[in-house]
């Protein structure tokens, strides 16, 4: 998300790269530092740059300054939101279960409570 302040990062379950140029003030990311490296390379694109790093279920804020301020939120991985019942009843417990009938591990999502 990119607003006047500056840019942020919201990080789920994929992969991050992101790079930041303080010279140039630029910032630079992709879902792996391999696809980052290989665009800039491309691009011609060789300056001293930092590495960012950004773990699962973070929020970086980087501001216009290059100053970072970090945040975090609940990092679920399940297919569906449990209803508003089975919350109630304590019995949302299926959450980080595999499916039943595959056998398999749900598709990760991401989201937070307030």
């Amino acid at each position: 998300i990119l607003n006047r302040k500056g840019i942020y990062f919201v990080r789920g379950s994929s992969p991050l790269c992101i790079y930041h140029f303080p010279k140039q003030g630029v910032i630079a990311y992709a879902s792996t530092k391999e696809i980052l490296e290989h665009a800039l390379k491309e691009a011609g694109f060789f300056a001293y740059h930092k590495e960012i790093h950004i773990q699962p279920g973070e929020i970086l804020h980087v501001n216009l300054h290059g100053q970072i301020q970090r945040d975090h939120f609940h990092l679920f991985t399940d297919w569906a939101l449990p209803s508003a019942s089975d919350i109630a009843a304590g019995s949302a417990s299926w959450l980080h279960s595999p499916n039943a009938a595959t056998g398999k591990n749900p598709t990760p999502i991401v989201y937070t409570t307030v």
